[in-house]
Order: C-alpha cells, then structure tokens, then sequence
C-alpha cells in the first residue's frame, strides 16, 4: 500500500474535524481504519501531519564502523563460523541478519556446499570388489 500524502493525511484530518467517523473516512480515503487512527493520534498530540523527517534522510546504523570490521575480522580468521556465533563473540550490536547484510556489504558471501559426483556404473564395480 502506498503511503499517504500530505494532502491525503489533511483531507483525513479535515474529515475528522467534520465529525466523520474512522470507518467512513477509511472507506472514503480506501486506507485501514488503523492508519486513519494513527493520523488522527499525531494529530490531537502533536498537531501534525506530515510524516517525521530522517536525518539526513538516511535510517541510522546500529553499528559502528569499529563493531562491523571486528565481526568481519572474526569471520575472515574463522570462515566456517556461523554469524550467530560470529555475533556472539564480538558482542554485535545488531541481530544475526544485520551481520549478515554487513558481511555481505564487506563483500564475504556463502557458498553452498561442493556436491560430489555420482558413480558411474565401473567405479560402483569397483567398489563392490
């Protein structure tokens, strides 16, 4: 679902302040009734209607730089490592897929395991002697 405009968020406003009930704008507007009650809580507390602005417009790290070159440090001396495990040894801020996605950034990636070749029907006779 798209998310709303500054319009759309004051026409909803506008409709409350004209006694609609939650139901009828959510129908009228095509939104959940849980978004036109989030729009209606931001409005009555802090008298608002856009949406709060990112520094930067960027999502903030949970880690540092330090935290990301010590787990990828951990996994380059210990390849065959888990990143649960990795996690848990240097004290990662983050969850096991935050490490993940760090590692991957770092360009260190998994490999699925080598298959081997199936017999061919001389090698299963020399097995069988």
């Amino acid at each position: 679902m798209p998310q709303l405009t500054n319009v759309e968020r004051a026409v909803i406003i506008s409709k409350l302040e004209d006694n609609w009930s939650l139901r009828r704008i959510a129908a009228h507007m095509h939104v959940s009734k849980s978004c036109v009650f989030k729009i209606k809580t931001i409005w009555q507390t802090e008298q608002r209607t856009e949406k709060r602005a990112r520094p930067n417009g960027l999502i903030r790290k949970i880690s540092n730089e330090e935290e990301d070159q010590a787990l990828i440090q951990y996994v380059l001396e210990n390849p065959f490592t888990t990143s649960v495990n990795a996690c848990a040894e240097t004290h990662f801020p983050g969850c096991s897929k935050t490490a993940r996605r760090r590692l991957k950034e770092a360009g260190i990636h998994n490999h699925a395991p080598a298959r081997k070749p199936f017999l061919t029907k001389a090698a299963k006779q020399l097995v069988d002697v």
